[in-house]
């Protein structure tokens, strides 16, 4: 039963993933339009929103205290 729930949940999260995806996308899409880029609808058809390699499926999270600390005070190298 654990695992039917994590599938399920993880079923979830990938598709408000793509839908965020999507509107980001259009969104994106739109601004260039009106600001005049030439965009083409055959080129478009080939943009997806199931990209996921911003997505931390594993919930597993590397803290590297230094480089965040460099961050913080401008001392990025």
């Amino acid at each position: 039963m654990e695992q039917k729930e994590s599938a399920t949940a993880l079923e979830l999260v990938c598709n408000i993933a793509a839908y965020w995806n999507a509107r980001k996308i259009s969104e994106a899409v739109e601004y260039l339009k009106e600001h005049g880029e030439n965009i083409k609808d055959d080129d478009i058809k080939f943009i997806t929103p199931l990209i996921t390699s911003h997505i931390n499926s594993f919930g597993k999270f590397d803290f590297d205290l230094e480089k965040r600390k460099s961050v913080i005070m401008g001392d990025e190298n």
